[in-house]
């Protein structure tokens, strides 16, 4: 039977705060909090915020639900849109009660009558994945840093099976305990978890999915300044909140500066047990497919738009729009054409959109559900015919996505421009903001005639760890040379290399390239072809997106004595996995180093009091697995 005890009357806060470090549109939260009144008060009141991104938030509704301030958790369920509370202080037992506050209309303040559900024991946490199931850490270990985590069926509180693995906390920063502290998720499915006091610590949990290959991780980020027992996610970035008897208190993680704000008061002078939250969020890429040149002035275009519901809740009204009269001027579209390249989401074509006076690519008033996952998103595929364009001039075509919910104070709008690639560039920080800086590049499309498109094929990919350039040309008469041209933004390039014409390659070319590290973490290359005359066009943009790179590692000393030096190179920060087996599989040794963008140097010095023999290390990060074999 699992057990779970508070000793501090805050412990296990899922908190969210109305506070934000940077304003965006992609993304908006809804903050529900089961607290008090005032800072230090014990009397149970629930509020329901809004207007989080202005960090001013407005307080929609204050209900009193009869749940007690102690010994109660809150979560937000995305699988059926209801906030549910878990009593825990009713002996060895918990009281599960699934509340409907009408989220996506106008809010109410429903009363806990009777539980939904009973479970024979004290749950450990009460934090939903995408479909629905309690993530839990139990079981833990202080001495040697170890716990489990698994997930739990709600309806039932039964462990879902396969699920369970180890969880090793990083040595030097083992919490003291996991009864004070909470966990996070994001609606991408990354997991934060604050544990513990004096310090609270901040972590990532990482591999805890059943298909990683690695015991679970735990990834130490910061210590705490004060106790922090509560963690969320709110407009992009963690919010932790605590209370020591000295007042109610925030702190702000970036996720992607990896930095700890200074602490803040708790908005409004409340008081809270524990928070939760629910986000609206859209999404949009686009991706130039190819073009087909027609005559001196027109080609047909195609191009791919995602659309992709990036929060937790069902959104409504949801649409997409490209005008593409700002592209490419007045009259000069027509034979517009679109079909769906794939509709999981089950949504509707608008049949009058034209691109011109009708820009609106859906039927208007439709719902993306983001449950199941699975059925969140579309891929639409636009054609069109474009004339009067003219010879190695850049177009650039941008879609918009807009959804919404709610209704009244709580009506909360979102919109994001695309950016330009498919589905994997819709969030290119993986911070669930579609709509960062370099998160709205327009697709970029440069019109030539020299080459007709079908006698060029340019490509572009990473293989062993750098930019493979490839193309092929059937007929190079007239062709002197082949300029490449790399770009951070898909809109002002330079010169990488010139390649000069050589009639034995048979028109087929390839070049690597490695653009420096420390830049984005996504770049664009083109072909600048010159021909004899001193003529210059242009081929088709090619995107790449380095989070997808497997990153340089160099090992040494090998064979190694004591201390194994390795120099990995990444494109972002992130969190590698590193497990070190024998000859027979089993698992001796394990690291979960943090990886900042660049090259980093990390000594795992843990092989002294091994003996002599040949192991493996396996290496998880930027979503592959390398494998090394180390000899002692």
């Amino acid at each position: 039977m699992k057990t779970f005890t508070r000793s501090f009357a805050i412990a296990g806060m899922a908190c969210i705060l109305a506070i934000q470090l940077h304003a965006q549109q992609s993304l908006k939260s809804l903050l529900i909090n089961h607290g008090a009144p005032s800072c230090g008060s014990t009397s149970s009141e629930q509020q329901l915020f809004t207007g989080t991104v202005s960090g001013n938030p407005l307080m929609l509704q204050s209900c009193n639900n009869g749940l007690p301030f102690y010994n109660v958790f809150t979560a937000y369920n995305p699988k059926d849109k209801k906030i549910y509370f878990a009593d825990i202080g009713s002996g060895n037992t918990t009281r599960m009660f699934a509340l409907d506050y009408n989220l996506s209309g106008v809010i109410n303040c429903p009363a806990a009558v009777i539980p939904d559900y009973i479970y024979n024991y004290r749950i450990d946490q009460l934090c939903f994945d995408a479909n629905g199931d309690n993530l839990a850490v139990y079981n833990y270990n202080q001495g040697i840093g170890l716990a489990h985590v698994k997930r739990i069926e709600v309806a039932t509180g039964l462990d879902i099976p396969g699920t369970d693995k180890p969880l090793q906390f990083p040595a030097g920063h083992f919490p003291n305990s996991l009864s004070w502290g909470d966990i996070v998720f994001m609606p991408n499915g990354r997991v934060f978890m604050t544990f513990g006091n004096s310090p609270s610590q901040l972590y990532e949990l990482i591999n805890f999915n059943a298909a990683s290959p690695f015991d679970a991780s735990a990834v130490f980020l910061a210590d705490l300044p004060r106790p922090c027992y509560s963690i969320g996610y709110v407009d992009g970035n963690l919010i932790i909140a605590g209370s020591d008897g000295s007042g109610c208190y925030y702190y702000t993680w970036d996720i992607n500066g990896n930095s700890l704000s200074a602490g803040n008061n708790f908005p409004g002078g409340k008081t809270t047990a524990d928070m939760t939250h629910m986000n609206v969020g859209v999404g949009a890429a686009q991706e130039l497919q190819g073009s087909n040149i027609i005559n001196s002035t027109t080609a047909d275009i195609i191009y791919y738009v995602y659309l992709k519901n990036k929060g937790n809740i069902d959104l409504a009204n949801v649409q997409l729009a490209n005008n593409l009269t700002n592209a490419f001027g007045a009259g000069n579209i027509s034979n517009v054409q679109i079909n769906f390249v794939s509709n999981a989401a089950g949504l509707t074509l608008n049949p009058g959109y034209d691109g011109v006076n009708d820009t609106l690519l859906l039927q208007p008033g439709q719902l993306i559900n983001n449950y199941p996952v699975a059925g969140d998103s579309v891929i639409i595929e636009l054609k069109f015919r474009a004339s009067n364009l003219i010879q190695n001039h850049f177009y650039y075509s941008s879609a918009t996505a807009t959804g919404q919910i709610g209704s009244g104070a709580n009506f909360l709008a979102v919109r994001d421009s695309s950016n330009n690639g498919n589905a994997g560039y819709i969030d290119v920080d993986y911070n669930g903001v579609s709509d960062d800086l370099g998160e709205g590049i327009p697709t970029p499309y440069v019109y030539s005639t020299l080459l007709a498109s079908n006698t060029l094929k340019f490509d572009g990919r990473i293989v062993n760890n750098s930019v493979s350039l490839n193309w092929q040309i059937e007929n190079e008469t007239g062709i002197d040379n082949y300029g490449i041209d790399r770009s951070e933004d898909g809109i002002h390039f330079g010169s990488v290399m010139t390649i000069l014409v050589a009639q034995n390659n048979q028109g087929k070319y390839n070049y690597s390239d490695n653009p420096p590290v420390e830049k984005s973490q996504q770049w664009f290359y083109r072909l600048n072809i010159t021909d004899t005359k001193g003529n210059h066009t242009y081929s088709n943009i090619k995107t790449i997106l380095f989070t997808q790179r497997t990153g340089a590692i160099t090992i040494y000393p090998n064979p190694v004595i004591s201390v194994l030096t390795l120099q990995v190179e990444t494109r972002r920060t992130q969190v590698a996995a590193m497990v070190l087996t024998d000859n027979a599989g089993r698992q001796l040794r394990h690291w979960s180093p943090a990886l900042s963008k660049g090259l980093n140097n990390i000594q795992l010095d843990q092989f002294g009091t091994l003996t002599s023999g040949v192991y493996f290390l396996e290496i998880y990060f930027d979503q592959q697995k390398r494998t090394f074999k180390v000899s002692k």
